[in-house]
């Protein structure tokens, strides 16, 4: 099995030490494996991650040396690699779960369930994890499912 590194920033700035630290862990390790290094850029939130932060990143990437194999400019048939480009892949793959009846939906609240939020628990984080097993572990026609 290839090993692949994926470094995923937000560019909502100068590339920062934390960003170098992260890039320079996923391109090590890959490299050290003989794996490839991947580079998504998360800027789904638009208005504080312009193009011009991701551009600026991967030009100071590169100039440190810290090259990837997939990724901006470097496609290997799976981009876009903006994560902003890929909606309509998101959408597509959204749908695909509606129709298959795997999705709840709050249409009082107008999103999609949280766990933090059914049903208006309180639930401790040492409970979370024996909650959400018995809940995923109910039959689709359980009455919990049945309240979305």
């Amino acid at each position: 099995m290839e090993t692949v590194g994926r470094f995923a920033p937000s560019p909502s700035g100068r590339l920062h030490l934390g960003n170098l630290l992260c890039a320079l862990l996923v391109w090590l390790s890959a490299r050290q494996k003989d794996g490839r290094v991947l580079l998504r850029v998360e800027d789904l939130d638009t208005a504080r991650c312009p193009r011009r932060y991701s551009e600026q990143m991967e030009r100071d990437l590169q100039w440190l040396g810290l090259d990837w194999d997939i990724g901006p400019g470097r496609d290997n048939g799976t981009g876009p690699y903006y994560q902003s480009q890929r909606t309509e892949i998101y959408q597509a793959a959204l749908e695909t779960l509606r129709e298959k009846g795997l999705v709840l939906h709050r249409p009082y609240v107008g999103r999609y369930a949280c766990s933090m939020e059914m049903q208006g628990m309180s639930l401790s984080l040492m409970k979370l994890d024996d909650e959400l097993k018995r809940l995923l572990d109910a039959p689709a026609d359980s009455p919990f499912f049945k309240q979305f």
